[in-house]
């Protein structure tokens, strides 16, 4: 875009505008944007000074600059005249006079003032003041009164001549001053010390709102010429009345005196409008040094009583008091479960110990999300942890079990909610809460007898202590940390990015609780597989024959721990399907992804020993297949049990996953929001 069209936008116009606006309220109190008008008016001044502008320095902050000048002169000038002039009024108490009457009048007193002072001629002494004395012989000075006598009187017949046209068509010679008309002046009220609207010209905006301000323009250019032309018709005619008189035997008194009495000649006291322009600069001066030195009260429009100016201030600011709604704290409770997030195919390195929770997330978002927003927040804390029970896993020697209870205190750190602590360390600094332990609960996956007789003897089974154990670890805040935010509510909580660690900021258990899948498929039947598995063959649905069902064996991509992932904990599936032409494809598929997820029911077994033994590092666990029971006959329901027609072979290995919903952390918090008080304003329709 050029520089021309970046002048000319409205957007550069609007702004220009303002501008002068601003300066023009601040150096004489009046608001002119309030003037549609005076805004078409300065758009027109902008075309104006772009085309009075040389090309090669039509640059937008050269054009902007000359706008902002002339446009300040010329409304300033208007302002103080406008008011000057109904100042004037008011003295005479007199209505004002249409713009062609008054020249009609003022040419009509200046032909009778000249006529007048014509007559000054028969007395003595009276040319030495006014003229310099005629160069004529002493017979025709001695007749000069008398010859002049009769010069007016031909001279005033010429006059009432041309008032006699001139009043028979008034529109004629009419020569309207190149500036704003009295009755748009006076529309504006600008004598008033007040912003006020324009009422008295609501028509003419309505018009001027659709006009363009081009084609306006160029109608007072037209009407300008027209005017001069008229003017230049006045100024022959009376030349012509000069003329006819030196014709009839007079002197050439009347163009003698027009070259000596500068006051009578009316085209010498009119200016161009175009030499105003170029002159303005001393105008401009002069008028700012008239505004400055009538500046009263520091720019102040109105000067009110010290008393009632207080008054008027203290209500004010009483009102504003008043008017302060009540405020009244919203607690809001938040759970959250690191099963939620993402972690089927992650490649962001969460885990349940590391990852983000979203607030008001979109309807495409799928990990840990909650849709509720909070704003105007004044405190985040956490009410309690509830933790599994893990541990980390020396992987030289799978025997040492290190319990997640054995540390002193955990650190919980959100990256969104700092400087609650202060430490002598760096995970102390960063540390939200301080978490020391309060409750254990957990439940037994086999009883003591069954442990000896169905669990597969070797020198590693005493291990670890809780191998058929599972429960939870309860944690509170040691000091009931809490992050305020005491000078003003923060705005908005987006997210929280959790971190657990331990004292020293290091995770206890870096070992994945997800895997992927590389298959799927039914197990041979019990007696077949029952040295392979880390507990005894089960017994199969109840008043049917064990050794006839199968189980659902899954095979991981990668070799996972027994300590990971244990017989009665219960895993999570997720975007598991396969092809093919089997009747029971997709009656298999809904349940191998069924949102409940599967009890882990075996094991591959584990061999220990001091050769290359698994030592615990598996890739085989094993769930229940499909059925349910008949609870009339206490028997499986044959309808519900399948382990044929599924084509188990056309799944694609690794894109399914799953993850072990008992090694998940869980976290409850309680958010304190500030919102506004309706109870004043709303009745319930029950009262």
């Amino acid at each position: 875009m050029s520089n021309t069209e970046l002048f000319l936008s409205n957007q550069n116009l609007k702004e220009r505008f303002q501008s002068v606006a601003d300066e023009i309220l601040k150096n004489t109190g009046y608001n002119i944007s309030r003037h549609r008008s005076l805004e078409t008016k300065f758009n027109s001044m902008a075309q104006i000074i772009l085309n009075k502008t040389n090309t090669e320095e039509r640059s937008l902050v050269v054009l902007n600059t000359k706008l902002h000048e002339n446009s300040v002169t010329y409304f300033q000038k208007v302002i103080t005249k406008n008011k000057t002039s109904k100042q004037n009024l008011e003295l005479k108490d007199e209505a004002p006079i249409h713009t062609n009457e008054y020249n009609q009048t003022n040419l009509g007193s200046q032909i009778n003032q000249l006529i007048e002072e014509r007559g000054k001629f028969g007395t003595p002494g009276a040319t030495e003041n006014y003229i310099p004395r005629p160069v004529n012989p002493s017979e025709e000075y001695l007749s000069l009164n008398q010859k002049s006598k009769e010069l007016e009187e031909m001279y005033e017949s010429q006059a009432n001549t041309i008032s006699n046209q001139q009043s028979n068509d008034p529109d004629q010679y009419n020569v309207d001053k190149f500036t704003i008309s009295n009755d748009v002046f006076n529309s504006l009220n600008f004598n008033d010390e007040k912003d006020l609207p324009l009422y008295q010209n609501i028509s003419t905006l309505q018009q001027q709102d659709s006009s363009n301000p081009m084609e306006m323009m160029n109608q007072v250019e037209q009407s300008r010429q027209q005017n001069i032309t008229n003017y230049n018709l006045i100024d022959d005619k009376q030349k012509d009345i000069a003329r006819n008189i030196v014709k009839q035997g007079e002197r050439d008194i009347v163009l003698e005196r027009n070259n000596t009495d500068a006051v009578t000649k009316i085209d010498q006291t009119l200016m161009d409008p175009k030499l105003l322009h170029q002159n303005n600069q001393e105008w401009q001066k002069r008028l700012l040094d008239h505004i400055d030195n009538r500046m009263v009260n520091n720019n102040v429009v109105s000067n009110l009583d010290k008393k009632l100016d207080d008054l008027l201030q203290s209500k004010l600011i009483n009102l504003q008091k008043d008017a302060q709604p009540n405020y009244q704290d919203r607690i809001s409770y938040i759970s959250v479960n690191s099963v939620d997030r993402k972690w089927e195919n992650d490649t962001t390195n969460n885990s349940r110990y590391n990852f983000q929770v979203k607030f008001n997330a979109s309807g495409d978002f799928s990990g840990a999300g909650i849709n509720n927003s909070f704003k105007n927040v004044l405190s985040v804390e956490l009410v309690s942890a509830i933790l599994p029970v893990d541990a980390h896993i020396e992987n030289f020697d799978t025997r040492i079990y290190l319990n997640i209870m054995k540390y002193p205190y955990l650190l919980l750190g959100i990256e969104e909610l700092t400087g609650v602590f202060s430490g002598t360390n760096i995970n102390n600094d960063k540390a939200f809460a301080t978490l020391v332990f309060d409750k254990f609960h957990n439940s037994e996956i086999l009883s003591s007898d069954m442990i000896s007789g169905n669990v597969s003897v070797s020198a590693g089974k005493t291990s670890f202590v809780n191998e058929f154990k599972r429960g939870y670890v309860r944690y509170n805040p040691a000091y009931f940390e809490k992050k305020r935010y005491y000078n003003a509510p923060l705005a908005s909580l987006n997210k929280l990015s959790i971190n657990l660690t331990d004292p020293r900021g290091n995770r206890f258990n870096t070992l994945s609780d997800t895997n992927t899948i590389n298959e799927i498929v039914y197990s041979d039947t019990l007696t077949n597989i029952a040295s392979t598995l880390e507990l005894t063959a089960a017994n199969g649905f109840p008043n049917t024959s064990g050794g006839t069902h199968k189980m659902i064996k899954i095979t991981s991509t990668n070799h996972f721990s027994n300590r990971m992932f244990r017989i009665g904990d219960r895993i999570l599936i997720k975007n598991y399907t396969t092809t093919g032409t089997g009747t029971n494809n997709s009656k298999f598929i809904n349940f191998v992804n069924r949102p409940q997820g599967h009890i882990i029911i075996n094991l591959e077994q584990e061999r220990f020993g001091l050769s290359t033994e698994n030592k615990g590092q598996i890739s085989v666990l094993y769930i229940s297949p499909p059925g349910s029971l008949d609870s009339n006959k206490e028997l499986l329901d044959a309808a519900t049990y399948y382990d044929s027609n599924v084509d188990t072979g056309n799944y694609v290995a690794d894109s399914a996953s799953f993850i072990n919903m008992d090694l998940q952390t869980h976290f409850l918090f309680r958010i304190v929001t500030r919102e506004v008080d309706v109870s004043k304003v709303t009745r319930p329709i029950n009262v």
